[in-house]
């Protein structure tokens, strides 16, 4: 393979200078996971640190936004239709907070 980036299984192609391909066998070096960590420093803990919180927080929308719909739902369900304008009004603020939480969150973390 000349100029390429490689294939994943740890075999390359080695030209000689006789236009012969030979394979040499990359050895693959294994890390402990936690070794990983060893080498960063202040910035990348801060990093993985805030990425994890916003990681938490995008995974907790689904079921705050299942709550809020709960209640959004139990409010038509009330018999005082005087009651329902108020209450679907809070509700819609819920979802407007949730949405401006939910997309800061994912901005903030790093995607797979």
């Amino acid at each position: 393979m000349e100029g390429g980036r490689g294939g994943g299984d740890g075999n390359a192609e080695v030209n000689n200078n006789n236009g012969s391909q030979a394979k040499a066998v990359q050895e693959k070096e294994e890390v402990a996971f936690f070794k990983l960590f060893w080498f960063a420093d202040r910035l990348d803990v801060a990093l993985m640190i805030v990425g994890t919180i916003c990681a938490v927080g995008n995974g907790l929308s689904p079921p705050v936004m299942t709550l809020a719909f709960g209640n959004l739902i139990n409010t038509f369900g009330s018999t005082d239709p005087g009651h329902i304008v108020p209450t679907v009004s809070k509700v819609s603020l819920q979802f407007l907070y949730l949405a401006i939480g939910t997309g800061a969150a994912a901005l903030l973390r790093k995607p797979q």
